[in-house]
């Protein structure tokens, strides 16, 4: 049976993880206040007495901590070694000795097993209820256990109460991620057995005592109607909250799901004792009626919000007795917040009612609950539904952004970036910033500290409405003192919504050195008073969750710095940040994989299917683990999507066809090697074998099923079968052609995108010579982008260099042609990165264009140049077009799943007899231009003639000339 494991202490060691158990149960002295009373109880006492008769010995050597001590010694002696030790004799001379299948035994030490397996329904035995532990010497229950080890034992069960148990909702609560992973599980079980094969039969979780009374906890379990006190203990002789029964040494919890003929069934068992669900009278009830009866702790227990710390505002609110004062015309001192001096009315705001006016301008700002008889509206939508239809990512994500720091920081450059990137990534978000808001909702408010506090709270309250539709709000305010911002974060976390505070640090020199608005200077010239920053002091945030230092950083590294902290937050999807997914083996653990590889079994594959393996390697195809599995297969040919973890384009299967015989040797192997030549290159794991409907895979992906079409002459020729599976890559793939050097894998692209500090790449994709017609599209791209305040944009020119068709010019024939271009300064080298993209060449349209655009902006393109009739080619036929040439274009548009990387489309450029250069056609000025078509940029090579003047680099043509001259030679 294959397999894989790895730590994952963040689930299975969840309470380590909550901060707020960890505050205000684990470090807080009090948590256990019972436990401590217990100790010196008239219970505890008696036994501290007995034991120091015992060893004859003062009663005040014997603590209570002694005594507890001895009744672990003797618990561990006999459950590990199943010995009597004499620490047993201390407790009761009675009954000191235990027996067999007593069971007392410290529940900290124990371990937690969780699994979720699928049988059939002949192989369920359900049993109804919860055994306890039998003495197994008298076949009878359980054994009367002495006095001392009575109180010992509810001392224990005492601390485990308040500390993992009922006594405080954070304890249970602080294992919802264990729950949330737990049902997860359950649930991709059932999917899968409803649409096809499962999966994963058996799901093992490996924890502790720490992590199992948590959890049991919160699904109602061993619940007593009245709580473990230090003062009740002779009334809990019947409870149900027994540590020694939940969790002893070895302690293990399974759910089972059976194929019934009703629909899959869930049964619960606790340490291999069937267990019925709390009021749920059935032994094993139908699964969906299970996930009905926790429906709110699914829809809720929300592991990021339950643990978060709640923050408190240590300073004491300012009184204003507004009332004595409404008649009072009070005037304002000339404060600063956003927004232009020129629309402060010189700064100087009145308040209460302004004699030469019938109306009332702006209350106090605290005197602010003035409607009476107004009763709160519960919504019908619940977070977690409106989740589901907000975006196109599944999720509630609403939370805030609150942006704040110096006038000048940065704020509003950082937040409409960090919007448009979210946006992009289709996670509903909206910014607002100062200047824009005084606009419209505050615009009759000033300056004063009053109004600046008022300005704060509504925009908190906005704030909380937009997150609380789902949304991520980002507000950049100057928000300058600190009680302001702790009152907007207690108006988010009063209504359970996240709320992070970003400091945009920049150094006031920096600040004054933008000065955009060019406030700075008015403030050093005292035109303008109580400036934040100047001559009005700024209260840095004490423990804001990200820090952002905008004088050192670009807005592209402030950006991703705030989705890690989304994506930590669970707020962004990990699938959203597009991290590269490589599947190269760790160096660490590459020995044990080569040794390994070298005893599997093989399958030897075409440098077709290396070229695959190196897409998925270096992870062109995140967030792909390796070739598609049956399931991915089907929704990459219906949907052109993967949809497990999000909506993500991929348009185009990646597959590994294997022969019938092949499949027949490996059918029951838990792993095979991919062998090229010879080298094992490889290693699938858990391999899933399925039939290869050609005809069809064709149809849908090509629209054609003609044998004559290269590609699906490759794939008609191919096995019967595929092979999906976890792929391992021993190394990185290498050609030794020369061009190694410009096979960088998206991880490097990035960096070197980092390190020339672009702030957009644009990519062009081409399998075909580059004439001064792409260049200008390149070049015109380069243009507009400058013009829309980008500072440094960087070309990315990406030839296909995997396997394309006989006529094509081949990989490294155009490699030196490009290298032309470049050196004749066609395009700028200083700002292009030439590299080679290792996909195979599918001629599939429209279709594939999709794969080629995702592959980019998985290298960190945001702008992607499609041009005309992309990945197309004349039907083999008809010789007609295969596709319409526009539609690679348009369907670009409208991809699901494209939204992070803008397409320029392909405006058409054709030969300008006047200009004698590319130009961009003009239907008007149609006689002054020539289509050079490209069969007769190939008769002109071939013949060695040249073509006219600007059409293509000279140096660049002179190498397709060589090129065509060769192969007349051969």
């Amino acid at each position: 049976v294959g397999y894989k494991h790895y730590v994952n202490d963040s689930l299975m060691r969840f309470f380590d993880q909550c901060k707020r158990f960890v505050e205000d149960v684990e470090n807080n002295k009090t948590a256990l206040k019972e436990v401590e009373l217990f100790k010196s109880s008239v219970q505890m006492d008696e036994v501290r007495r007995r034991m120091a008769s015992r060893l004859q010995i003062p009663l005040s050597q014997i603590t209570a901590d002694l005594v507890e001590a001895a009744f672990f010694l003797c618990s561990y002696e006999f459950a590990i070694k199943s010995e009597s030790t004499p620490w047993c004799s201390l407790l009761n001379e009675m009954d000191a000795e235990p027996r067999t299948g007593l069971t007392f035994l410290i529940s900290l030490s124990s371990f937690f097993l969780s699994a979720v397996v699928m049988l059939p329904s002949q192989q369920a035995v359900l049993y109804d209820g919860y055994q306890v532990f039998p003495d197994s010497s008298s076949g009878q229950g359980q054994h009367p256990w002495s006095v001392a080890i009575k109180v010992l034992e509810y001392k224990n069960d005492l601390k485990q109460y308040w500390k993992r148990g009922y006594g405080h909702d954070i304890n249970r609560k602080s294992s919802c991620s264990l729950f949330h992973d737990l049902f997860r599980r359950l649930d991709q079980a059932s999917y899968d057995y409803r649409f096809g094969e499962v999966t994963k039969a058996v799901s093992i979780q490996v924890g502790h005592a720490e992590t199992l009374l948590p959890l049991i906890s919160l699904m109602g379990f061993f619940r007593d109607e009245t709580p473990l006190t230090a003062q009740n203990f002779s009334q809990q002789s019947n409870r149900k909250f027994r540590t020694s029964r939940i969790v002893p040494y070895a302690a293990n919890l399974l759910f089972v799901l059976y194929e019934c003929s009703d629909g899959l069934r869930l049964q619960f068992f606790l340490n291999e004792n069937p267990m019925a669900f709390p009021n749920i009278n059935h032994p094993a009830p139908l699964y969906e009626t299970v996930r009905n009866h926790f429906s709110d702790l699914l829809d809720g227990c929300d592991f990021k919000k339950e643990c978060e710390l709640a923050r408190e505002n240590h300073e004491k609110t300012e009184l204003l007795l507004w009332a004595k004062k409404q008649d009072t015309v009070w005037e304002s001192k000339e404060l600063l917040m956003d927004g232009p001096a020129e629309e402060r009315d010189g700064g100087r705001v009145k308040y209460g009612r302004d004699p030469e006016s019938s109306s009332s301008l702006a209350n106090s700002p605290l005197d602010l609950q003035r409607a009476t008889n107004i009763v709160y509206q519960a919504h019908h939508v619940s977070r977690s539904k409106r989740g589901q239809v907000v975006g196109t990512r599944g999720g509630f994500r609403g939370c805030t952004v609150w942006l704040t720091g110096l006038s000048g920081a940065g704020k509003t450059t950082v937040g409409f970036a960090l919007e448009e990137y979210l946006v992009s990534h289709a996670i509903p978000c909206y910014s607002l910033d100062g200047d824009n808001i005084r606009h419209g909702l505050n615009k009759n408010l000033g300056f004063t500290a009053l109004d600046r506090e008022e300005n704060i709270r509504r925009i908190a309250e906005v704030a909380k409405l937009f997150a609380d539709a789902g949304l991520v709000c980002i507000t950049s305010f100057i928000s300058p003192f600190t009680k302001d911002r702790n009152e907007a974060r207690k108006i988010h976390e009063s209504s359970g919504l996240p709320f992070f505070e970003v400091f945009v640090n920049a150094p006031l020199e920096v600040c004054e050195s933008r000065d955009v608005k060019g406030l700075y200077k008015k403030a050093r010239a005292g035109e303008i008073k109580g400036f934040t920053g100047i001559d009005s002091e700024y209260e840095k945030p004490d423990c804001p969750e990200l820090v952002l230092k905008t004088g050192e950083l670009t807005v592209n590294e402030c950006i991703q710095q705030l989705v890690d902290l989304l994506k930590d937050q669970g707020i962004v999807p990990s699938g959203v940040t597009e991290e590269v997914n490589e599947l190269f083996i760790p160096e660490n653990k590459l020995d044990l994989a080569l040794s390994d590889a070298n005893t599997l079994p093989t399958v030897t594959i075409t440098k077709l299917d290396l070229q695959w393996v190196q897409v998925l390697a270096e992870g062109w195809a995140t967030p792909l683990q390796g070739f598609m599995r049956e399931r991915e297969f089907l929704q990459v040919l219906h949907f052109g999507t993967l949809l497990d973890g999000g909506t993500i384009n991929l348009s185009v299967p990646i597959v590994l066809p294997v022969s019938k015989e092949d499949k027949e040797r490996l059918d029951s192997c838990a792993a095979f090697a991919l062998e090229y030549k010879g080298r094992r290159v490889a290693i699938l794991r858990n391999p899933e074998f399925y039939e290869h409907r050609k005809e069809e895979r064709c149809a849908r992906q090509w629209g054609t099923t003609c044998p004559q079409h290269p590609y699906i002459k490759m794939i008609l020729e191919g096995g019967d079968w595929l092979a999906g599976g976890d792929l391992e890559v021993l190394e990185r793939i290498k050609w030794d052609d020369g061009l190694d050097q410009y096979r960088f894998t998206p991880k490097e692209l990035r960096q070197k995108f980092k390190e020339m500090r672009a702030d957009a790449i644009f990519a062009f994709q081409l399998r075909n010579p580059v004439h001064n017609g792409h260049a200008l599209l390149m070049q015109d791209t380069k243009r507009r982008l400058l013009e829309r305040g980008y500072k440094n944009p960087v070309l990315l020119l990406h030839p296909l260099g995997g396997w394309t068709k006989e006529d094509d010019v081949p990989l490294d024939w155009r490699m030196r042609q490009h290298a032309a271009v470049l050196e004749e300064g066609v395009l700028d080298p200083a700002t292009t990165i030439v590299a080679i993209f290792p996909s195979p060449m599918m001629y599939a349209g429209p279709t594939e264009v999709q794969w080629h655009c995702r592959a980019r902006m998985i290298a960190g393109a945001n702008f992607y140049i499609v041009g005309r009739d992309p990945a197309g080619m004349p039907h083999p036929e008809t010789k007609q077009d295969l596709y319409e040439p526009s539609h690679g274009g348009k369907v670009l548009t409208m991809a699901p799943g494209l939204t992070s990387v803008e397409i320029i489309p392909f405006r058409v450029a054709a030969y300008n007899k006047v200009k004698k250069a590319m130009d961009f056609y003009d239907q008007e000025r149609h006689e002054e231009f020539e289509f050079i078509s490209g069969t007769k940029m190939r008769r002109l090579a071939r013949s060695g003639e040249n073509p006219p003047d600007g059409f293509m680099a000279p140096k660049a043509w002179k190498v397709l000339t060589e090129y065509y001259s060769s192969l007349q030679k051969d």
